[in-house]
């Protein structure tokens, strides 16, 4: 199983608040994490830091061969949680990263199965190519004011990509004493690829874009030409894109 990683300032913003962290583990398998972070320059770069760190640490520390499924998601949810409670108090000591916050998308992959969590619009797509055809499928949901419309039948897809309210998130891990997390299991099979991707990714390219840089067999230069594109397309935000390959 490989993985790479890479995040870029983009175009805009002076700071990076993005974040991501890959580990190996021991049986093989690989956990990612990307945060996304918000609440001024200083804050989000904090929030996000701080998580990514956080909720890597407490899973690589807890993690060992044979755990169950339940114990597995024990394992994420109470990573994230600690790391909810971390960044909320710190941003109260603070004034002057109150209010500071960060999505979060992690994946933990063993040979035959993914498990994922997310808070926010940070995503995680499944790429898969069976037959010769490619697919690609996003596993999460975003927590967003424009997920929200569309989901309500108000909005399109399509008018969802340029919405005005489209960075505003409904979810975010430190904003509030506790946090609600979404999880998903995939099955994997050799060939499979899942993108963990901030927004700044999602937001500049289309599915069918994705999708077809991600045919590319070596993952660092498939997780070079994601972020190029980005670039390419504008990237009005930071933009991290980390992918494991099955």
């Amino acid at each position: 199983m490989n993985c790479q990683g890479k995040t870029h300032i983009g175009l805009v913003r002076e700071i990076n608040q993005d974040a991501y962290e890959i580990h190996p583990l021991p049986d093989g398998g690989m956990l990612a994490v990307v945060c996304d972070g918000m609440g001024g320059p200083a804050g989000g770069e904090v929030a996000s830091t701080m998580s990514v760190e956080l909720i890597s640490k407490d899973i690589v520390s807890g993690y060992t061969t044979f755990l169950s499924e339940d114990e597995l998601l024990e394992l994420v949810r109470d990573a994230i949680g600690e790391a909810n409670t971390r960044v909320f108090e710190y941003s109260m000591r603070d004034l002057e990263l109150a209010g500071m916050g960060t999505t979060v998308v992690l994946a933990l992959a063993t040979e035959q199965t993914a498990y994922l969590a997310n808070v926010g619009d940070s995503r995680a797509y499944l790429y898969s190519c069976h037959n010769g055809q490619h697919k690609l499928t996003q596993i999460t949901h975003d927590h967003s004011v424009v997920q929200e419309l569309v989901d309500g039948g108000s909005l399109s897809s399509e008018e969802a990509r340029n919405h005005p309210k489209k960075n505003i998130i409904t979810r975010a891990l430190g904003t509030q004493s506790s946090v609600n997390i979404d999880y998903f299991k995939v099955a994997l099979v050799p060939g499979d690829k899942l993108l963990l991707c901030s927004d700044g990714l999602s937001n500049m390219l289309e599915e069918q874009q994705i999708c077809a840089l991600l045919q590319k067999p070596d993952a660092a230069k498939a997780v070079d030409a994601l972020i190029e594109a980005s670039l390419d397309a504008g990237a009005n935000d930071n933009v991290t894109a980390v992918l494991i390959s099955r």
